[in-house]
């Protein structure tokens, strides 16, 4: 079912009226994030050639207008012209066809935009699988960047590679005072304006590569989700789809020019899938972009997609029918993959942020627990933990920490005598996975519950182990670190800014 491309053109000449008019239509019909959770909870995770006719199908028998546009600009179904214009009002229609958005098929009504509900946002691109470089609006990558993002912007936000704008356009709704937009296919940035306007938002979208149109600026906050995929060297290049060789050379690359632009406290956000090679991993193979100079890099390391799966989504992305080049693309991409030694890629979540003079740097990496994202609630916990594990001794001694809530430390007693008894730290909604323990590590964290302070629990521990406190701190204040990089410890109040 591939497409043509959006006349970005005929959109951006339509007056702001039938914009207006447009957001009005799609706010009363409920087409919102809620009622496309119920579309997406058909048959997730497959393709779309795949699942589309049951989307369809299930669409078809709701009553009401948000079934009606779900159909039309969501899920590429003909709709009854007479159900369409009931929805956006004749003249509004007749906008929509003379731009090319909307084409008739005998008397039904097809949509060549795709416009999706995002937060209180609508975000219009291409049909992913259109001919000659779609840009793309919103997808599950952008969710979950979207989820990461602070609920309170600040004042300067700058979305990089902005496809669409959404991510753009979610901090505008959210409160930036100012946001620009950078991405290299100028329909990209022509769509990002054309979408700002739809949402009634202020967002300064710039043509150019990565970060060449702000290199003279600065920003508190950078959001990014590059192209990830590997690509052969016998196909070209799509803008939104290839990161490069391995695919994820384009984000390296951005990350190695973020801190030019990251103002002294201000950080990155950026989501990629990193393939590390030779014995890397996803830390050494991202703190080797970065440049020479103060940065607190963290990174949420999950698993990401193994050969397999990305040979058939890369096939997919090719021939969306499923037909005859699917086959042979998946397989020619599946080879590609071999030769290169990826069997699976690492997703992660890169914070890069440029400390104020005086503050620490550091670099470390963290695995979630389910191999979820961090969201922004997890990030802030961290961030709260990590303030608290970089304070000098003498700072540390004073503060709280705690176990997450809910966690416990669980005795495993084998039935085989001959194998050790096991300890095992666990804590169910948090974001730390369960781990083995040491016996000394368990009493550390049972004394963290039972102290005031880690002063107090450096005392304590040196009591237990009937020695002084200065001979066991360096030990203590290292495991106290550790757990609080890695979740086990949070501290029991904010860490002062």
């Amino acid at each position: 079912m591939t497409g043509d491309l959006l006349d970005v053109e005929a959109l951006a000449s339509l007056p702001d009226r039938h914009l207006v008019a447009l957001r009005e239509a799609l706010r009363a019909a409920g087409y919102d994030g809620r009622f496309l959770a119920a579309a997406e909870g058909i048959a997730p995770r497959r393709f779309d050639a795949v699942r589309l006719p049951l989307v369809q199908a299930w669409l078809a028998e709701q009553d009401g207008p948000a079934s009606v546009m779900a159909r039309l600009f969501g899920y590429r179904d003909a709709v009854g012209r007479d159900d369409v214009i009931r929805c956006l009002d004749p003249e509004l229609g007749a906008a929509l066809e003379r731009s090319g958005a909307l084409v008739a098929e005998g008397g039904r009504l097809r949509s060549r935009l795709r416009l999706v509900p995002l937060g209180r946002a609508w975000i219009a691109s291409d049909e992913s699988d259109a001919r000659h470089d779609p840009v793309m609006g919103p997808g599950a990558t952008t969710l979950e960047l979207l989820d990461a993002l602070p609920r309170a912007m600040p004042p300067r936000v700058l979305d990089v590679g902005c496809g669409a704008g959404s991510l753009a356009i979610a901090a505008a709704l959210r409160g930036a005072q100012k946001v620009v937009a950078t991405d290299l296919d100028p329909r990209a940035v022509a769509l990002t304006g054309w979408n700002a306007r739809l949402n009634d938002v202020e967002v300064d979208a710039r043509e150019g590569d990565l970060l060449a149109p702000v290199l003279a600026e600065q920003f508190d906050l950078v959001v990014a989700q590059p192209p990830f995929v590997p690509r052969p060297p016998d196909v070209e290049a799509t803008t939104y789809l290839h990161g490069g060789a391995r695919g994820d050379e384009l984000a390296l690359r951005l990350l190695g020019q973020l801190p030019a632009v990251l103002a002294p406290g201000g950080r990155a956000l950026v989501l990629m899938d990193s393939a590390p090679e030779n014995g890397e991993v996803a830390l050494d193979r991202i703190r080797a972009a970065l440049r020479d100079g103060p940065m607190q890099l963290s990174i949420v390391s999950a698993p990401g997609h193994g050969k397999h799966d990305l040979a058939l989504g890369y096939a997919a992305a090719a021939d969306a029918s499923l037909g005859p080049h699917y086959a042979e693309a998946a397989r020619r991409y599946h080879a590609h993959l071999e030769a290169l030694g990826i069997e699976q890629t690492r997703h992660v979540l890169v914070v890069l942020r440029k400390p104020p003079p005086g503050e620490p740097s550091w670099a470390l990496s963290v695995e979630p627990r389910s191999g979820k994202l961090y969201d922004a609630q997890a990030l802030a916990r961290m961030d709260a933990a990590l303030a608290l594990a970089t304070l000098a001794p003498a700072d540390l001694r004073a503060r709280r920490v705690r176990p997450p809530e809910g966690s416990r430390i669980v005795h495993i007693q084998p039935f085989d005598p001959t194998q050790p008894v096991e300890l095992r730290f666990v804590a169910p909604g948090s974001r730390t996975p369960d781990q083995e323990l040491s016996e000394a590590s368990a009493h550390l964290l049972d004394l963290a519950t039972r102290t005031d302070d880690v002063g107090a629990l450096v005392d304590a521990y040196a009591q237990a182990c009937s020695d002084e406190p200065e001979r066991v701190e360096s030990a203590v204040l290292d495991f106290l670190r550790r757990a609080l990089v890695s979740g086990m410890l949070e501290p029991l109040e904010e860490s002062p800014a």
